[in-house]
């Protein structure tokens, strides 16, 4: 698949627009299909707690599967990531203010939540959402370990580029704080597009 992904783009299509297309691809891979498998893994985990009295086939088959998991959550994050090698640096700005909002605002809060509970190791984690006459404002705060986002290999910031282009795409502006044991506070500001009329 990785050298179906590498080929050239096909004949007549407009360049940016193929690139655009992998970006959006890349993003749905990693919000949807490797969330999907984290979810189902950390399922797989807790059934793990219930299993001293199974036989031993039961027993191996649960580790086939998580195994099989985790390695399918891998080869998607990876194949994101490779999606994006073929597409970033050139591409024009997003067209702001182009996305859904509530389904955009619903992808970056999850992945930040789930950031912090699988990749920081967080005991605490809080949301606030609030919304004012001209816009909506999101914190999502964790006492995880923290990190720092220049550090991070290529496949570990498919995450990080994806919410930012969520946010992007609904005409907003994403903030990401964070450093090694300190934590890390995802603050997500996104004016209102009717607040001519009033509101939100």
């Amino acid at each position: 698949m990785n050298d179906q992904l590498a080929r050239d783009e096909p004949p007549g299509a407009p360049e940016l627009n193929w690139r655009a297309e992998r970006r959006a691809l890349s993003r749905e891979m990693h919000d949807d299909i490797a969330h999907s498998i984290l979810l189902m893994i950390g399922n797989l985990e807790r059934i793990e707690l219930h299993q001293d009295n199974w036989e031993p086939a039961a027993r191996k088959l649960l580790l086939d599967v998580r195994e099989v998991a985790t390695a399918t959550f891998e080869k998607v994050r990876g194949l994101a990531s490779h999606l994006r090698d073929r597409a970033d640096s050139q591409d024009p700005a997003l067209p702001r203010g182009s996305g859904d909002l509530s389904t955009q605002m619903s992808y970056v809060l999850r992945e930040a939540i789930v950031n912090a509970l699988a990749h920081a190791e967080a005991r605490q984690v809080q949301v606030d959402v609030k919304q004012g006459l001209d816009a909506i404002t999101a914190v999502v705060e964790d006492d995880g370990n923290g990190f720092e986002p220049e550090r991070l290999a290529p496949h570990e910031q498919v995450g990080l580029l994806s919410m930012h282009e969520r946010v992007a795409l609904i005409g907003g502006r994403l903030h990401i704080d964070s450093a090694r044991q300190r934590g890390t506070r995802v603050t997500i500001y996104m004016p209102c597009r009717n607040a001519s009329q009033g509101g939100c």
